[in-house]
């Protein structure tokens, strides 16, 4: 049982960490091209769902490597 939280918590991690490369090194230098008119809006959408998401990723990524060190 113990493998399997490893696992789903080295997952997740490795998946919040993905993400948040890719916003910084790909995401916002592709919207810092962009003229203002465009990159606000698409800036403003990104970061309301990114916003939404992410705090309960945090929280998961946290619960799932504090059960791991616990146990």
């Amino acid at each position: 049982m113990m493998e399997y939280l490893s696992v789903v918590a080295i997952i997740v991690a490795g998946l919040m960490v993905g993400s948040e490369l890719a916003i910084a090194a790909f995401i916002h230098p592709t919207l810092d091209k962009l003229p203002d008119d465009a990159h606000l809006p698409a800036a403003s959408a990104i970061a309301r769902v990114m916003g939404t998401a992410m705090p309960f990723w945090y929280i998961l990524t946290l619960l799932l490597t504090l059960a791991e060190v616990v146990t």
